[in-house]
């Protein structure tokens, strides 16, 4: 079996990550809500280019949670990279992202960033 490079096992992880935190996001919102008429809660998620191996992977995560939820559906947003989505999610312009490991530990540690009381959750380790 081969073995994974360094940057699939990051991206993997990250991956993995992101479904967690999603679907359990979604379960809170469906615990909140009284049994009504089926409206959706629609989710923007910055991924990386069209063509990246960050859209798909984002692609795949979107299909996997909204099979999982009946009302969760995701609008993909396709950007330049990790970089980008970070500054996406700090301007509340996305409400998921996918980031490298990388880029997450330099936003974090950065003092160049600054990172609202707001927007700190996205970084917290």
């Amino acid at each position: 079996m081969k073995e994974m490079s360094a940057a699939r096992k990051k991206r993997a992880v990250i991956a993995l990550c992101l479904a967690f935190l999603c679907a359990f996001s979604a379960c809170a919102v469906q615990r909140g809500r009284a049994k009504k008429a089926k409206k959706f809660t629609w989710l923007t998620m910055g991924t990386g280019d069209a063509g990246g191996s960050l859209y798909a992977s984002g692609a795949d995560i979107a299909d996997a949670l909204q099979r999982q939820s009946e009302t969760l559906r995701f609008t993909l947003k396709a950007s330049t990279g990790s970089p980008e989505n970070v500054k996406r999610l700090l301007a509340g312009d996305a409400d998921l992202a996918l980031i490298t490991a990388d880029v997450a530990a330099t936003a974090k540690m950065s003092r160049a960033v600054k990172i609202s009381a707001s927007s700190r959750r996205f970084f917290r380790a």
